[in-house]
């Protein structure tokens, strides 16, 4: 009998899709994004934060046969703010964690993007779209002066 290379943990908002040395969870029930879990060469264990955006780009990538292993995991170890070392053992890994379980992970990525936003209570504006540039903010404050002014 030949053994699993991957598995899947629980059910709903509470899944966990892993093989040997690599797992990936939803954020949450009520929150956006993935938790990678990565346990490169015997060191201790590291997570790296997906938007749903860049978990879809990733399973795209592995989707493809033109892509390396090396690409996948390279597109996973650019995302934290300190990179991750390059691992040649973990590109496979991860492209058969996405081979197998790419159309669920995808599934969620859409349902999350695709949900009702809550408006942040401060800005009043939606926390899923990026928040604008500083720099523009303060050039425009710059030339029209605070609105406390008006």
């Amino acid at each position: 009998m030949k053994a699993k290379r991957t598995l899947v943990v629980g059910e709903a908002h509470e899944i966990y899709w892993a093989s040997v040395a690599v797992g990936i969870s939803p954020a949450g029930p009520d929150k956006e994004g993935f938790y990678v879990a990565v346990f490169p060469d015997g060191k201790t264990l590291t997570t790296v934060f997906l938007r749903p955006d860049q978990a879809i780009k990733l399973i795209e990538l592995a989707k493809n046969p033109s892509s390396t292993d090396a690409e996948i995991w390279d597109y996973v170890a650019k995302i934290p703010m300190e990179p991750l070392a390059p691992s040649r053992a973990l590109g496979p890994k991860l492209r058969a964690l996405l081979a197998d379980f790419g159309t669920d992970i995808y599934a969620e990525a859409r349902r999350q993007l695709d949900r009702p936003r809550k408006l942040d209570p401060v800005t009043e504006t939606d926390p899923g779209i990026a928040n604008p540039n500083p720099l523009e903010q303060i050039a425009e404050i710059a030339t029209e002066g605070p609105q406390w002014l008006k």
